[in-house]
C-alpha cells in the first residue's frame, strides 16, 4: 500500500484590534514599513531599508536594501479593503516555492477580528521546516502590527 504525502493544514493566526477593519487593513497593507520586523524577517537583514505592498492585483511586496538592492516577496492576488489582502509570498526565495497568505478584516462590536491564513506549503521544497518556522514567527510579527499603530488584544490566537 503507497501513502500520499499530505500537505501541512493552513496556518492561521488571529488578533482582534480595537480600530474599523479600514484602518487595520490600511496598517497591515500600506503601512507594512512600520511594522514588519525588517532585521529579523527580511533578504537584508541589517541592511534592509523599507518593504512596501502594492496596493493592486498584481502588484508586488518588495523589500529594498540600503544599497538600493530589491528582493520580491510575493505578488498581490485579492485586494478588496477594507475586507480581504491576499498574495502569494517566498521572501528571499524562489517564487516558484511561493506560499499563499490572505488576510481577512472582519468588524466586531469593538473593532476588527483580523485573521491570518498561509497555506500552499506543497510549493515549498522545505515545507516542514518552513512551517514551523512560521507557525512560531507569525504571532509574534502580528504582535509587531499592533505595537506599531493598532491597538490589540489577543495577539495571535491561533485557530
Amino acid at each position: 500500500m503507497t501513502t500520499t504525502p499530505t500537505e501541512p493544514a493552513a496556518l492561521t493566526a488571529s488578533v482582534e484590534v480595537t480600530v474599523p477593519p479600514a484602518q487595520a487593513f490600511e496598517v497591515f497593507t500600506a503601512g507594512m514599513a512600520t511594522w514588519w520586523p525588517l532585521v529579523d524577517h527580511s533578504a537584508f537583514g541589517l541592511e534592509a531599508a523599507d518593504v512596501r505592498m502594492a496596493p493592486e492585483v498584481g502588484g508586488q511586496i518588495v523589500e529594498r536594501g540600503r544599497g538600493g538592492a530589491t528582493n520580491v516577496w510575493g505578488t498581490v492576488l485579492t485586494w478588496l479593503p477594507p475586507d480581504r489582502v491576499a498574495f502569494t509570498w517566498h521572501p528571499a526565495s524562489d517564487p516558484g516555492g511561493a506560499t499563499r497568505i490572505t488576510v481577512r478584516f472582519a468588524p466586531t462590536p469593538d473593532g476588527t477580528k483580523v485573521v491570518l491564513v498561509h497555506d500552499d506549503w506543497a510549493n515549498r521544497a522545505d515545507d516542514d521546516a518552513a512551517y514551523f518556522e512560521y507557525e512560531a514567527g507569525w504571532p509574534g510579527v502580528l504582535g509587531g502590527w499592533c505595537r506599531a499603530g493598532v491597538p490589540g488584544r489577543d495577539l495571535a490566537r491561533r485557530g
